[in-house]
């Protein structure tokens, strides 16, 4: 029976997969960090933009915070992918880059929806 590749690791290979192990995760503090601050940002716009009666909530604010557990899974197979390619660490900060702007477009994505709305209603009066 063949070893496959995690069965018996190389001693070269070991390292450099827990450094990358390593550099993303050390990296999710900052991740979560402009999560946190984007999340309030935005939940203060939805409660701007979206006229309530009294009583009544929001259901966007709620929806963003599971968004959060949703991006940071999304946040792990950044480094999965990583492990599965060739590793490329010059390529680590762009998919970091790449990973905070989808996830500030969702964070986003009710603020604008809710702000156009808000003007299509002014428009047609």
């Amino acid at each position: 029976m063949e070893d496959g590749p995690l069965d018996a690791p190389d001693k070269q290979t070991a390292p450099s997969l827990w450094k990358a192990i390593g550099w993303w995760e050390v990296r999710r503090i900052l991740f979560n960090l402009i999560l946190i601050v984007s999340v309030q940002i935005s939940v203060q716009l939805i409660r701007l933009l979206v006229p309530l009666d009294p009583g009544e909530d929001a259901w966007e604010p709620f929806a963003i915070f599971g968004l959060i557990f949703l991006l940071n899974v999304a946040y792990t197979f950044s480094w999965f992918w990583e492990i599965g390619q060739v590793r490329k660490p010059e390529k680590r900060w762009q998919i970091f880059k790449g990973m905070v702007y989808a996830s500030l477009a969702l964070i986003f994505l009710s603020p604008v929806v809710n702000f156009i709305r808000l003007i299509a209603s002014w428009i047609s009066g």
